[in-house]
């Protein structure tokens, strides 16, 4: 038996309440980290989209200038003739 703030609790049961709640709060952990894991590899998934289509939005502009050199390059060769 173990006083506890003055009431005599037997220690067994106190040993079982402390186990209780370290097992629960060890299930916790777990459903936690299993939300942050799936919630980091959602993220990693958008940010590799997001940079495809950053990848892709590069090469429109640098088509987009290529055809603007081009256009660039027409006038004034036709400016000379």
């Amino acid at each position: 038996m173990v006083f506890v703030f003055g009431v005599d609790v037997p220690l067994v049961e106190l040993i079982l309440a402390f186990t209780l709640i370290t097992f629960i709060m060890l299930i916790e952990v777990t459903v936690v980290m299993i939300i942050l894991f799936y919630q980091l590899r959602r993220t990693r998934e958008v940010t590799n989209r997001l940079e495809q289509l950053a990848g892709m939005h590069r090469i429109e502009n640098k088509v987009e200038k290529m055809d603007k050199n081009k256009i660039e390059e027409n006038i004034t060769k036709k400016g000379k003739k």
